[in-house]
């Protein structure tokens, strides 16, 4: 989730990222609040190659989402994921687990902020509107 929130934060031209901003503080919290309960020294920075992130790219716009300048959103994801990369491979190695893989991109659906930019109004029928009784009051 770190490298997906990394990579629309610094690849995708876009100021609707709050919550991949929230996600990316958090895990990152997260993971260093772990390394700090389980004291564990340092590890090699994760590295993830130019390739693999071009190939993230391409698959983001094939969703529809408009790209930053590929050499600075590159720069910026280097820049971002450095910040926990040696954190999370720690954490991998002390719990025996696999690193995190950037391989197998299938491309889904859009995603839904892609559609909702891409309407020019949007509708709202009346029998969306939840309904309330007056008589029910709630916690009570």
């Amino acid at each position: 989730m770190l490298d997906a929130c990394t990579l629309l934060l610094t690849t995708v031209e876009n100021e609707h990222c709050g919550r991949a901003y929230l996600m990316h503080r958090m895990g990152c919290r997260i993971l260093l609040d772990l390394h700090r309960l389980f004291q564990l020294p340092p590890a090699d920075i994760l590295e993830v190659d130019r390739e693999q992130f071009e190939q993230s790219r391409v698959s983001l716009a094939q969703m529809g989402f408009v790209l930053e300048d590929a050499e600075s959103a590159w720069l910026g994801f280097v820049e971002m994921h450095s910040a926990y990369s040696s954190l999370l491979n720690t954490l991998v190695q002390y719990f025996a687990t696999t690193p995190p893989s950037w391989f197998h991109h299938a491309v889904p659906a859009p995603h839904p902020l892609v559609r909702r930019l891409d309407q020019k109004t949007v509708s709202r029928s009346p029998s969306s509107k939840i309904s309330r009784s007056k008589s029910r009051r709630p916690f009570s």
